[in-house]
């Protein structure tokens, strides 16, 4: 099955809500999670969709947002545990700079030369991103930035590949924030996509994931061209057997926000097979095959 752009930007996608949802409250809290937010309840109380217990049936919100759907008459499943919050000593919380300057301190050219060399990028796109080792997590460390290029996280990458992100640490966007910003900017997923696009000659900026980061662009972008690269997700099936496409309907929904903001927004795909644009660029594509993509490309 193939994502259907032209469905997708003429606003006739399947929708993903079922029903709508009156939010949940103090007075009337979540019944399966027993909490008052992030949960909602249909209108005749017949369905909850809770943000924290998981069920067999996800739902995917308009906003990108993920939660699960409980049927009221089911045996509900005991609510998660509720974790006591201590909050930390303010001369123990470590500024996000402070913790991404240590490593980058502590990163030899060797190091970085075999993850370029792993990923098929260069040295230089790794250091504009800020890429640094991390040995306390044995992982590569790529700071998250906001819209001010202030860092706001710490994304962490194990050589294996795996993913997560410093505690603490707030979904932010992946750019050089020395570097000077021209259109379009190309918006992708994730680091390593993001070095790749910066080697092809592009101002790149990574997503945290296919649905984050809406605010923090709309913030960098405004008055930019922007052209999003959608990652080529294989299709997901959902428990009621229909379909949906995350990395492209992520980047639908992204196009949508920034069509409020941007005076152009396209969206391109690499083509089959290659996933993403990393993958697009290590088989050799060039910046002009990026350009004619983007020339072709239908405009929101």
């Amino acid at each position: 099955m193939v994502f259907d752009w032209k469905q997708a930007a003429t606003g006739l996608a399947v929708s993903r809500e079922p029903a709508k949802w009156i939010g949940v409250s103090k007075r009337n809290p979540c019944p399966v999670c027993e909490r008052a937010d992030w949960c909602g309840v249909t209108e005749d109380g017949s369905l909850v969709r809770c943000m924290r217990v998981e069920s067999e049936k996800p739902v995917t919100g308009s906003d990108g947002s993920i939660g699960w759907i409980h049927k009221t008459g089911d045996d509900l499943p005991a609510p998660p545990p509720r974790r006591i919050y201590t909050p930390m000593p303010k001369q123990r919380l470590a500024r996000f700079d402070e913790i991404h300057r240590r490593y980058q301190a502590a990163t030899s050219g060797k190091a970085l030369a075999r993850l370029a060399g792993g990923l098929g990028v260069t040295i230089g796109s790794l250091k504009a991103l800020g890429a640094a080792w991390a040995g306390c997590h044995k992982a590569w460390a790529f700071p998250m930035r906001d819209g001010n290029g202030e860092i706001v996280g710490v994304r962490l990458r194990s050589e294996s590949g795996s993913k997560w992100a410093i505690p603490g640490s707030k979904p932010g966007l992946f750019y050089d924030p020395n570097r000077r910003m021209s259109d379009p900017v190309l918006i992708c997923e994730g680091p390593t996509d993001t070095a790749a696009l910066l080697d092809m000659g592009f101002f790149a900026v990574g997503r945290p994931n296919c649905s984050g980061g809406g605010p923090q662009l709309e913030e960098l972008l405004a008055g930019h061209d922007v052209v999003i690269v959608s990652d080529r997700d294989s299709p997901h099936e959902r428990p009621d057997g229909s379909i949906w496409f995350p990395g492209q309907e992520g980047a639908v929904n992204l196009a949508r926000r920034l069509t409020h903001v941007c005076p152009s927004v396209k969206i391109i795909q690499p083509p089959n097979p290659y996933k993403d644009a990393r993958e697009w660029v290590f088989s050799g594509a060039t910046r002009n095959k990026f350009k004619l993509a983007i020339e072709i490309a239908y405009e929101w």
